[in-house]
């Protein structure tokens, strides 16, 4: 009679197609995590610029100067585009002492996709 020594072919075969099927899995999970973590990271810079942004035009605004209103800026190989506008927050009143100043940062990463900031500033007429 044989003792059974080690492993046979077919044994064989199937722990290196589980190991396969195994490591295809790990593999498609980093790159899904590090896509996820590349649409976080470029969130993160959308988010930081338009907080800064927002800040220097508020901060324009009460010093009664006129800032840029659009432009675009590179984070990491991305392109960003940003836009401002200011509103009057009443337009059927005569005088409001509020604006709306919006500010929207568009970017492209697997579609179109935007951030979007509304605040309140005095007008200039109102500030003085």
């Amino acid at each position: 009679m044989f003792k059974h020594r080690g492993m046979t072919l077919v044994e064989v075969l199937m722990a290196v197609a589980l190991l396969g099927i195994g490591a295809a899995f790990l593999l498609q999970s980093f790159a899904t995590v590090s896509r996820a973590l590349d649409v976080a990271q470029t969130q993160t810079d959308a988010y930081g610029f338009s907080v800064s942004k927002m800040e220097e035009l508020q901060a324009a605004w009460r010093a009664g100067h006129t800032p840029d209103m659009e432009g675009s800026f590179q984070i990491h190989n991305k392109r960003f585009l940003w836009q401002a506008e200011a509103a009057a927050h009443e337009p059927e009143a005569v005088f409001s002492p509020l604006s709306t100043l919006t500010l929207r940062v568009q970017w492209n990463q697997r579609g179109a996709q935007a951030l979007e900031w509304r605040t309140f500033v005095k007008t200039p007429e109102a500030a003085e």
